[in-house]
């Protein structure tokens, strides 16, 4: 099988999608589609690690960490 016909190539293209439309709902207003906050105390998600950044969206998921909106 080659890249997009294997089952795991498609999932992930349909993850970045949904992500993207997470991310254009609930982050770019103030973390920009870049990543980089757009006010000096919102944090810049383009330089964080990667498992900072799963912990913390799983943290917003269960509830144990709020969207200061």
């Amino acid at each position: 099988m080659h890249g997009e016909n294997r089952p795991d190539a498609k999932l992930a293209a349909a993850d970045a999608g949904a992500g993207k439309i997470i991310a254009e709902r609930d982050c770019k207003a103030c973390h920009g589609l870049d990543g980089k906050g757009i006010a000096p105390a919102i944090p810049n998600l383009a330089a964080q690690r990667e498992r900072y950044l799963v912990n913390s969206l799983m943290e917003y998921k269960d509830g144990r960490r709020t969207m200061p909106h």
